[in-house]
């Protein structure tokens, strides 16, 4: 198995530009959600919750109801700002929306790791013996 060292730094460069671009977009997407009766809307970003906006109709609530209200809406935002993420990560890495898409297997990497070896190894045999020759030749002088 060969590997092309080059693809391979090629590759490494833009995936690290797409995980800089996701996240920016990421760090600036903010969601927004409304219940039904539009007595409170919610907002999400990549930091958490950014806001519960109540409507004047929503103080005469009761309490727990209100609450329930709530917490539907700010978790209906955080779905959303999920789902939005989620779309901005296959927009970045492809449709399975998996930035490490097709590692390599264990095998094929146990055979990238044998052939670099075999590669290493016959480059320092030749190596050492450039260098026996040239220091016989040395020798001879």
């Amino acid at each position: 198995m060969v590997f092309d060292l080059g693809a391979l730094a090629d590759s490494a460069q833009q995936f690290a530009a797409n995980s800089e671009d996701l996240r920016r977009r990421i760090d600036e997407l903010e969601t927004e959600a409304e219940s039904a009766d539009g007595r409170v809307k919610a907002r999400w970003t990549s930091a958490g919750l950014a806001g519960v906006d109540l409507d004047p109709r929503a103080l005469r609530m009761a309490a727990a109801d209100l609450g329930e209200l709530i917490t539907e809406t700010v978790q209906d935002a955080q779905r959303k700002f999920e789902r939005q993420a989620a779309e901005l990560t296959t927009d970045s890495f492809g449709p399975n929306g998996d930035p490490m898409a097709a590692p390599p297997s264990a095998e094929e990497a146990a055979a990238f790791i044998t052939d670099m070896h075999s590669t290493f190894e016959g480059t320092l045999q030749e190596t050492t013996a450039i260098i026996d020759n040239m220091r016989r030749a040395f020798q001879q002088r």
